[in-house]
């Protein structure tokens, strides 16, 4: 019997501590009969939104209801009905689509002795009295119990902090406008004025304005309250002078709070805090899929109702909240069966009793018809009018929208036998030539509407076809030139494999008849056409013809010879070209060179050592001419077993080289345009997966550190300085 009372007792104490959520099992545990509050908390993901409490009991009998989270918590209280049974009872969270968020179970204990209660709390009543066998319900047996205390405790301890004493009001400025609208806090406290976070009660608003807007229900404090309660936008003063505000306990008197305010200012702006459907107005009619709009405080929960129901019981159709701006808007499917309406909106959860005013209305589903439409022309240049009209029902709303941009109004003309208008508008071509949609729109004042599309084509009024367009391979680039077009602020250079696939394009940003196409694939063939583009990036009406021409392969003639762990490569200079020194760039991956040798630009070979056998090799010579220009040539190389089984250096002399790194790109005179500034768009070539290119410069790096310590490092470093004028290793 000790064990068990000690259980009871536990439990019991548990009862009074703030409620919250554990990982498997709910801070819900209850004794049978006394109720219950289940707090779940971490939805911040589901703010504002509902969620469903499904709860099994030992019996497997389900109790199930719907709530909205707020601050990140969603509450429910089971009542004294809902705990009858002992035992575990499982509960699951679940979003408004069925998903499940969460779960958890709590205990409900078989019922406490009334010896117990008595002792613990000195309680001379019967236990009986704590229970709550109305219709109301109780939040939890801690509350039931704590309420029988403070009612029957006749003696007042001055020490015993923890139960309510007092209420705080809080408020940014004890100065205030008569009809401004303020929030206000209130905070349960003890006698030490420290805050009572398991305070579950409720209290009334009072103040000694008889003119105030104040909430007309008791505030409800609940659990997951933690003893504190926003109300946003809940008092309003309409008398001027010096106001009281009380708050009160609505079961003990003697627990409350009061604050004293400045009411300043005689103007009052009518409507200030109200709710108002603006849309649709009172007699009028509206669709099958309605709107109903219009303008209450700023967040506050609200329900929009139908008031023309059988029983005459509002019937609520949705529920949402205002936005920042005091702005609402609901849309609701209505019953097809259904003629008349009545609408009004009035506050929800946590509200002050608020409602606006009722807008009856008609239910019409017939929408007007688009009988016949046009454009005139269906063809026109660009950024030249053209006219559309429509024969449709008349008494309607008509507008034509083009591509993306906003509606314009058409207006109703003459009403014609058949009883159909017509409505038409003159509008603008868009200024980029193509075909748009032309979308017109009919609506009747319910909101019902039809619309039908048409096609507008739209013709350049640009610049006229370039002429005179030739390409000519300069080294490993093409300069492709043209015929000078009066008025052209740039060209587009259009280029591809192909005559027929010319996808990639640069724009020269320059109004010179010639551009200078650089960082193409060696040894092929590319096509080109080009266009003129005016001040406004208005095109020719067309590209030019299609030209072609060849870059070229090696311009150095590199040859490489094989090697024991290297390779010897030399070159040959072009007879118009001088070099001061060349730079021999060389790595694993295309385009990404790890080793650098500066040679003079009298030499024409050079030697590598420690290369890696059966790894490939990516070269780039650059030659430096005197004026600081550089001519790049890349080859490919792969060190591969020799001949008698020796490993040797193999030039892939078939394989196309690789582009310089930053890819296609286009010099004008002395300029050059980077890829990304020309609007260059070409396929791009694959290349080593990151995997394989960590897995190959782990080996390489092993290697080399083998072979460092194999090798008499003074020994190498003079035969470099031996064979070479000049050399650096770059790491």
């Amino acid at each position: 019997m000790k064990i068990k009372y000690i259980s009871i007792i536990v439990g019991l104490i548990a009862l009074f501590l703030p409620t919250s959520v554990a990982a498997e099992e709910l801070d819900a545990d209850t004794f049978a009969g006394f109720g219950t509050e289940i707090v779940i908390e971490d939805l911040d993901d589901y703010e504002s939104e509902q969620v469903n409490f499904v709860i099994f009991n030992p019996d497997e009998d389900v109790i199930e209801e719907s709530v909205r989270v707020r601050r990140g918590k969603a509450t429910l209280e089971l009542g004294a009905e809902d705990t009858t049974i002992a035992g575990y009872y499982d509960v699951e969270l679940e979003d408004s689509d069925g998903n499940k968020i969460t779960s958890g179970s709590f205990e409900v204990f078989e019922d406490v002795p009334a010896e117990l209660v008595r002792e613990l709390l000195g309680d001379s009543s019967p236990i009986s009295d704590t229970r709550d066998t109305s219709e109301s319900r109780r939040s939890s047996l801690g509350a039931s119990l704590l309420d029988e205390y403070d009612r029957d405790k006749e003696e007042e301890d001055n020490n015993r902090s923890g139960f309510i004493d007092h209420f705080d009001i809080e408020i940014e400025n004890r100065v205030v406008r008569i009809n401004e609208q303020m929030d206000i806090s209130i905070i349960a406290r003890d006698r030490n004025d420290k805050r009572v976070d398991d305070y579950i009660g409720e209290v009334i608003v009072e103040t000694t304005d008889p003119d105030a807007q104040i909430p007309i229900s008791a505030v409800k404090f609940f659990a997951s309250d933690r003893g504190v309660v926003d109300l946003p936008l809940a008092i309003m003063f309409g008398t001027p002078g010096t106001h009281t505000m009380y708050i009160s306990d609505d079961e003990d008197e003697n627990v409350f709070g009061e604050i004293e305010l400045r009411v300043v200012g005689r103007s009052s702006n009518v409507g200030q805090g109200q709710i108002a459907i603006e849309m649709p107005k009172d007699g009028g009619s509206i669709a099958n899929n309605a709107t109903i709009s219009g303008t209450a405080p700023a967040y506050i929960n609200l329900e929009l109702v139908n008031l023309n129901t059988v029983n005459g019981e509002a019937e609520v159709l949705k529920i949402g909240e205002s936005d920042k701006d005091g702005k609402f808007r609901f849309q609701v499917s209505l019953d097809p069966n259904k003629t008349q309406y009545e609408f009004m909106v009035r506050e929800g959860e946590g509200g002050i009793g608020r409602e606006s005013q009722s807008a009856k209305v008609t239910v019409d589903a017939e929408a007007p018809q688009i009988h016949n439409a046009t454009l005139m022309p269906d063809t026109v240049l660009a950024g030249t009018a053209f006219s559309v009209s429509i024969s449709a029902d008349s008494g309607n709303q008509a507008s034509v929208k083009v591509g993306g941009n906003q509606p314009v109004v058409m207006p109703e003309g003459v009403i014609g036998d058949d009883g159909k208008s017509t409505y038409q508008a003159t509008i603008d071509a868009p200024d980029q030539p193509g075909s748009y949609t032309i979308q017109v729109t009919i609506k009747d004042s319910a909101g019902n509407g039809n619309s039908q599309s048409l096609i507008l084509t739209v013709q350049s009024t640009g610049l006229p076809v370039v002429a005179g367009v030739k390409a000519q391979p300069v080294e490993k680039d093409v300069l492709v030139s043209w015929s000078s077009v009066h008025n052209a602020a740039q060209y587009r250079i259009y280029f591809g494999p192909s005559a027929q696939d010319l996808s990639s394009h640069v724009d020269t940003a320059s109004s010179a008849p010639s551009a200078r196409l650089t960082g193409l694939n060696s040894s092929q063939t590319y096509y080109f056409a080009v266009s003129a583009l005016d001040p406004q990036n208005r095109e020719s009406v067309s590209k030019s013809e299609v030209v072609s021409a060849a870059t070229q392969g090696s311009i150095f003639g590199a040859i490489v010879t094989p090697r024991v762990n290297g390779a010897f490569i030399n070159w040959t200079m072009p007879n118009d070209i001088s070099a001061s020194k060349f730079s021999i760039r060389y790595g694993v991956q295309p385009g990404m060179y790890t080793e650098q040798r500066i040679v003079s630009g009298t030499k024409n070979s050079y030697e590598f050592i420690d290369l890696m056998n059966g790894i490939n090799y990516y070269i780039l010579i650059s030659a430096v001419k005197d004026g600081g220009e550089v001519i790049n040539d890349v080859v490919e190389s792969t060190v591969v077993p020799g001949s008698g089984g020796k490993p040797g250096f193999h030039f892939s002399a078939n394989e196309s080289p690789i582009a310089p790194m930053g890819g296609p790109g286009i010099t004008n005179g002395k300029v050059n345009i980077s890829a990304a500034s020309s609007q260059v768009q070409m396929p791009q070539s694959g290349g080593i997966s990151i995997v394989w290119t960590v897995l190959l410069g782990a080996i390489v790096s092993i290697c080399i550190l083998i072979a460092k310590k194999n090798n008499d490092r003074k020994k190498l470093l003079a035969s470099i300085a031996t064979s070479y004028d000049y050399g650096v290793r770059l790491r």
